[in-house]
Protein backbone atom coordinates (compact mmCIF):
# COMPACT_ATOMS: atom_id res chain seq x y z
CA UNK A 1 0.00 0.00 0.00
CA UNK A 2 1.37 3.41 -0.93
CA UNK A 3 1.80 6.29 1.47
CA UNK A 4 -0.12 8.49 -0.95
CA UNK A 5 -0.44 9.87 -4.46
CA UNK A 6 1.57 12.92 -5.45
CA UNK A 7 1.10 14.90 -8.64
CA UNK A 8 4.26 16.66 -9.85
CA UNK A 9 3.51 19.50 -12.28
CA UNK A 10 6.44 21.08 -14.12
CA UNK A 11 6.96 22.05 -17.77
CA UNK A 12 10.62 21.05 -17.45
CA UNK A 13 10.93 17.30 -18.01
CA UNK A 14 14.22 17.12 -16.11
CA UNK A 15 12.67 18.93 -13.15
CA UNK A 16 9.68 16.56 -13.13
CA UNK A 17 11.90 13.50 -13.22
CA UNK A 18 14.23 14.80 -10.53
CA UNK A 19 11.31 15.48 -8.16
CA UNK A 20 9.73 12.12 -8.97
CA UNK A 21 12.96 10.19 -8.45
CA UNK A 22 13.79 12.01 -5.20
CA UNK A 23 10.39 11.26 -3.69
CA UNK A 24 10.24 7.67 -4.94
CA UNK A 25 13.64 6.88 -3.43
CA UNK A 26 12.49 7.96 0.01
CA UNK A 27 9.04 6.46 0.32
CA UNK A 28 6.33 4.32 -1.16
CA UNK A 29 4.48 7.07 -3.01
CA UNK A 30 2.63 6.83 -6.30
CA UNK A 31 3.97 9.68 -8.42
CA UNK A 32 1.85 11.17 -11.19
CA UNK A 33 3.21 13.83 -13.53
CA UNK A 34 1.89 16.62 -15.73
CA UNK A 35 3.81 18.92 -18.07
CA UNK A 36 1.46 21.91 -17.77
CA UNK A 37 -1.58 23.25 -15.96
CA UNK A 38 -4.09 21.81 -18.41
CA UNK A 39 -2.69 18.30 -17.93
CA UNK A 40 -2.53 18.88 -14.18
CA UNK A 41 -6.26 19.64 -14.00
CA UNK A 42 -7.07 16.51 -15.98
CA UNK A 43 -4.86 14.27 -13.83
CA UNK A 44 -6.06 15.83 -10.57
CA UNK A 45 -9.71 15.33 -11.52
CA UNK A 46 -9.15 11.74 -12.61
CA UNK A 47 -6.71 10.58 -9.93
CA UNK A 48 -7.47 12.74 -6.85
CA UNK A 49 -3.86 12.93 -5.58
CA UNK A 50 -3.14 13.52 -1.90
CA UNK A 51 -0.68 16.32 -2.71
CA UNK A 52 0.32 18.45 -5.71
CA UNK A 53 3.79 19.95 -6.26
CA UNK A 54 3.10 22.86 -8.64
CA UNK A 55 5.63 24.78 -10.71
CA UNK A 56 4.41 28.37 -10.87
CA UNK A 57 5.84 29.45 -14.22
CA UNK A 58 4.64 27.29 -17.12
CA UNK A 59 3.23 27.88 -20.61
CA UNK A 60 -0.46 27.28 -21.49
CA UNK A 61 -1.69 27.70 -17.93
CA UNK A 62 0.66 28.77 -15.16
CA UNK A 63 0.68 27.36 -11.64
CA UNK A 64 -1.32 30.27 -10.26
CA UNK A 65 -4.19 29.75 -12.72
CA UNK A 66 -4.04 26.00 -12.26
CA UNK A 67 -4.21 26.29 -8.47
CA UNK A 68 -7.14 28.72 -8.72
CA UNK A 69 -8.96 26.18 -10.91
CA UNK A 70 -8.22 23.36 -8.48
CA UNK A 71 -9.44 25.38 -5.52
CA UNK A 72 -12.66 26.42 -7.28
CA UNK A 73 -13.58 22.80 -8.07
CA UNK A 74 -15.35 20.97 -5.20
CA UNK A 75 -13.69 17.69 -6.29
CA UNK A 76 -10.14 19.05 -5.95
CA UNK A 77 -10.44 21.98 -3.54
CA UNK A 78 -9.11 20.01 -0.55
CA UNK A 79 -5.93 18.77 -2.26
CA UNK A 80 -2.95 20.63 -0.76
CA UNK A 81 -0.76 22.38 -3.35
CA UNK A 82 2.87 23.25 -2.70
CA UNK A 83 4.18 25.95 -5.03
CA UNK A 84 7.62 25.47 -6.57
CA UNK A 85 9.58 28.12 -8.40
CA UNK A 86 13.06 28.96 -9.57
CA UNK A 87 12.07 32.62 -9.84
CA UNK A 88 14.26 35.24 -8.27
CA UNK A 89 11.20 37.32 -7.29
CA UNK A 90 10.51 35.10 -4.29
CA UNK A 91 8.52 37.41 -2.05
CA UNK A 92 6.05 38.34 -4.81
CA UNK A 93 5.70 34.73 -5.98
CA UNK A 94 5.30 33.51 -2.41
CA UNK A 95 2.57 36.03 -1.60
CA UNK A 96 0.64 35.35 -4.81
CA UNK A 97 0.96 31.56 -4.42
CA UNK A 98 -0.61 31.73 -0.97
CA UNK A 99 -3.34 34.07 -2.24
CA UNK A 100 -4.45 31.56 -4.92
CA UNK A 101 -4.58 28.71 -2.41
CA UNK A 102 -1.16 27.07 -2.16
CA UNK A 103 -0.43 25.73 1.33
CA UNK A 104 3.33 26.14 1.08
CA UNK A 105 6.09 27.49 -1.14
CA UNK A 106 9.50 26.06 -2.01
CA UNK A 107 12.36 27.63 -3.96
CA UNK A 108 14.02 25.44 -6.63
CA UNK A 109 16.36 23.73 -6.42
CA UNK A 110 14.75 22.28 -3.32
CA UNK A 111 16.93 20.56 -0.75
CA UNK A 112 16.00 16.87 -0.65
CA UNK A 113 15.50 16.83 3.12
CA UNK A 114 13.18 19.86 3.03
CA UNK A 115 11.18 18.48 0.10
CA UNK A 116 10.62 15.15 1.83
CA UNK A 117 9.75 16.84 5.12
CA UNK A 118 7.07 18.93 3.38
CA UNK A 119 5.71 15.96 1.42
CA UNK A 120 5.31 13.84 4.53
CA UNK A 121 3.77 16.73 6.47
CA UNK A 122 1.06 17.42 3.90
CA UNK A 123 0.39 13.78 3.01
CA UNK A 124 -0.33 12.95 6.67
CA UNK A 125 -2.81 15.82 7.17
Amino acid sequence: MTEGKILVVDDNATGRELLRDTIELEGDFEILTAANGVEALQVANAEKPNLILMDLHMPLMDGYQTTENLKSNPDTTDIPVIALTASHVMSEDHKRALQVGCVDYLQKPVARVLLLQKVRHYIKQ
